[in-house]
């Protein structure tokens, strides 16, 4: 099942995925298993919503699972938006705990791969997070 780029919605066993917003600043919120089982649905989601998007703002809603594949795939699309002069953020809401766990389990914030660092997806929740623990 290919996601159309007119739907707005999709749910496919478990995952959820719902696309929002214009040219300038497009929302992908995720929910559900992120997972190596979906990675194949993510993957060309996200390559479609950087086609679409200026800036493409990743936002996570009701995440029951996620593993490494998700993180890879986070990166690759950080890296293609680069490429293409784009960004990609994450929501003020940020990572929650599914992903959290995951990222902090695979060293993605004491050890941030990068090039750019300082857009990098992780490097910024870490940001973040730590400016909400010091309020």
């Amino acid at each position: 099942m290919r996601l159309n780029l007119e739907e707005e919605f999709c749910e496919v066993n478990n995952m959820k995925l719902k696309r929002s917003g214009k040219k300038e600043c497009r929302t992908l919120t995720m929910g559900g298993e992120l997972t190596v089982g979906h990675a194949g649905k993510l993957k060309r989601v996200l390559i479609e919503e950087l086609e679409r998007a200026d800036n493409l703002r990743l936002k996570f809603d009701d995440v029951e699972e996620a593993d490494i594949t998700l993180l890879q795939l986070l990166c690759a699309a950080h890296n293609s938006a680069l490429e293409k002069n784009k960004t990609i953020t994450v929501h003020d809401n940020g990572f929650p705990p599914a992903v959290w766990n995951t990222a902090n389990s695979a060293g993605m914030f004491d050890n941030p791969r990068c090039p750019a660092s300082g857009s990098c997806v992780y490097a910024q929740e870490k940001s973040v997070r730590k400016e909400r623990t010091s309020k």
